[in-house]
């Protein structure tokens, strides 16, 4: 092992053999949710790092359609208002016809 090279390969128990290095004082990175990630933090107390190479193109996306992803944001926050208001106008017109029942009965 070289100082200050990454190492790639091997196990956990050979890297802490010859690292001295055990549980935090580790920072694993890994491509496999389970088989890296999860297992090297659980079982051997490491932090960890998981790397997503598919969220390159989900940011090349977002940055390149950031207009369109604005706009979107925009229109679902009109559409809830307009929710929002035809549930308090059905309401109010629910009320109205509760008040004109009970003033009907009470003649």
């Amino acid at each position: 092992m070289i100082q200050g090279e990454v190492y790639c390969g091997g196990n956990c128990d050979l890297f802490c053999q010859l690292t001295g290095a055990e549980g935090p004082d580790i920072l694993y990175f890994g491509d496999h949710i389970y088989g890296d990630v999860v297992r090297s933090k659980k079982t051997n107390g490491w932090k960890t790092f998981l790397v997503v190479p598919e969220l390159n193109h989900e940011l090349d996306v977002w940055t390149r359609e950031t207009e369109l992803f604005e706009k979107h944001h925009e229109l679902e926050r009109q559409l809830g208002e307009c929710q929002a208001n035809a549930k308090d106008n059905s309401n109010d017109h629910v009320i109205k016809k509760l008040e004109s029942g009970a003033q009907t009965h009470s003649r």
